[in-house]
């Protein structure tokens, strides 16, 4: 038992090392001719502005390296940017890094609305949001998840995969987690069960 522990701390350190050497050529720095933060590639020479939201620049110290990005201070918000100095998240008030699936989720303050991409910095899917703040949340194989319609009107719900795809497009009123397979959902006022692939078995009450 002694040897695994042992062979689990060298695996997490050696992951763990490994992730702070991939940014070792990476450097946050501030140019104070311009008043303004940038990243500079050590190795390459190639550089890039960091943008200074609301009228100047943060700290150089409150930009982080995280999962291959660069988590961009703007007030009490975050923007999100590759390596290649391309802007993917607008300020945002949540930005959650989901390692395990290569997933990232986020608020975004602009689109009033909830984005889910990939580590590659691709969209997978995004929705105006109901609520402030609302990002859905991707724990099952296929989860609820809400947007509002174009007219700002109407609440529809659909279902997301871990992968943060539409697997059920938004259409109904309400909707449930998936148990057993099955789900409860809001159709015309009404509550049906459907299957995963969105078909209606059978009206209940509730």
């Amino acid at each position: 038992m002694k040897h695994l522990y042992i062979t689990l701390f060298s695996l997490l350190f050696s992951l763990s090392s490994f992730a702070q050497r991939s940014y070792l050529q990476y450097k946050i720095l501030f140019d104070s001719s311009r008043n303004i933060c940038y990243v500079k590639d050590t190795a390459t020479g190639f550089q890039f502005d960091i943008p200074s939201y609301f009228g100047h620049a943060s700290p150089y110290f409150s930009h982080r390296f995280e999962c291959g990005f660069v988590r961009v201070k703007a007030g009490d918000m975050y923007a999100l940017m590759d390596l290649n100095g391309r802007i993917l998240l607008s300020p945002s008030h949540f930005i959650l890094m989901n390692r395990t699936d290569s997933l990232v989720s986020a608020y975004v303050c602009g689109l009033g609305g909830w984005v889910i991409m990939d580590f590659n910095g691709d969209t997978m899917s995004y929705g105006r949001a109901h609520q402030n703040n609302y990002i859905p949340y991707l724990k099952d194989s296929i989860n609820p998840a809400a947007v509002v319609n174009d007219d700002r009107r109407k609440v529809l719900w659909g279902y997301l995969n871990k992968k943060g795809k539409w697997v059920i497009e938004p259409q109904y009123q309400q909707a449930e987690e998936f148990k057993n397979g099955v789900a409860l959902v809001v159709i015309e006022d009404k509550w049906y069960e459907i299957d995963t692939s969105g078909k209606v078995l059978r009206k209940v009450k509730k």
